[in-house]
C-alpha cells in the first residue's frame, strides 16, 4: 500500500493568519472568528484548514468557508414526522457565547456543551430566560426586511486609545483565545444589519438579502 503524504502546511511561519469562523477544538480550545495569530502558533499548525491569510478578500473568505463546511446533500427519504414550525428571525435570538451544562461530578472532563454559539432559539425558550447574557436579538426594534440585510459573518473591530495604541484585552481567558487586543463586536453572523451601513456597502459579499 502506498504511503499517504500529509498535505503541505499552507502558510509561512511568520505570516499572520485569521480565523475563518468561531470554532472549538479538543483540549477546551475556543477560537473566535477574526482572531489573528502568526502561522507558527500551535493552533494554526493543528487546524490549518480553519485559517486564512490576513488580508484575504471577502470573496476568498466566503469560498474558504464553503470549502471548510460544504452543503450536505439532501437525504432521499420521506419525512417521518410533521416538520417543526419555521422559526422566523423576528421571533428568534442568537446565542453569542456557548452555554455549558453541569459536570455531573466528572470535573476533570470539563462541563459538556449544552448550546453552541450561533444557535437560534425562540425568545420564549427557557434556556434564553435562564441565560439572557448569552443571547442577542437577531432583529432589533424598527428593522424590517425591506431596509436590512443578513450578516454572513461575525464582524468586530479593533479600536485605538487616545495615544494611538490598540486597546488591550484585559480578560485573560478571552486574551488567550482571541489575541492580545480587545475586539469590539458590531454584530454576529445571522443578525440583521442596516443595508445603508458603510460596512455593508464596502463588503457586500459578507451579507445577503432577506426574503
Amino acid at each position: 500500500m502506498a504511503k499517504q503524504i500529509a498535505p503541505a502546511f499552507p502558510f509561512a511561519p511568520d505570516e499572520i493568519v485569521e480565523a475563518l469562523e468561531t470554532w472549538a477544538g479538543s483540549g477546551n480550545v475556543l477560537v473566535k472568528q477574526g482572531t489573528r495569530l502568526r502561522a507558527s502558533h500551535e493552533l494554526v499548525h493543528r487546524w490549518p484548514e480553519k485559517w486564512i491569510r490576513d488580508g484575504a478578500s471577502d470573496d476568498e473568505k466566503v469560498q474558504a468557508r464553503h470549502h471548510l463546511r460544504p452543503e450536505p446533500e439532501p437525504a432521499q427519504h420521506e419525512p417521518l414526522a410533521k416538520p417543526a414550525p419555521v422559526l422566523l428571525d423576528e421571533d428568534a435570538v442568537l446565542c453569542i457565547r456557548p452555554i455549558h451544562g453541569a459536570a455531573d461530578g466528572d470535573t476533570h472532563l470539563g462541563r459538556p456543551l449544552a448550546l453552541p454559539a450561533g444557535a437560534r432559539l425562540r425568545r420564549t425558550d427557557k434556556i434564553v430566560k435562564a441565560n439572557p447574557a448569552h443571547f442577542v436579538n437577531i432583529v432589533s426594534a424598527g428593522r424590517t426586511r425591506e431596509n436590512r440585510v443578513r450578516a454572513l459573518t461575525d464582524w468586530g473591530e479593533y479600536r485605538k486609545d487616545e495615544g494611538g495604541n490598540y486597546i488591550p484585552e484585559t480578560d485573560q481567558i478571552i486574551r488567550q483565545q482571541s489575541g492580545e487586543f480587545k475586539r469590539f463586536m458590531l454584530w454576529y453572523r445571522g443578525m440583521w444589519v442596516d443595508r445603508d451601513d458603510p460596512i455593508v456597502k464596502a463588503h457586500p459579499a459578507s451579507f445577503e438579502q432577506i426574503n
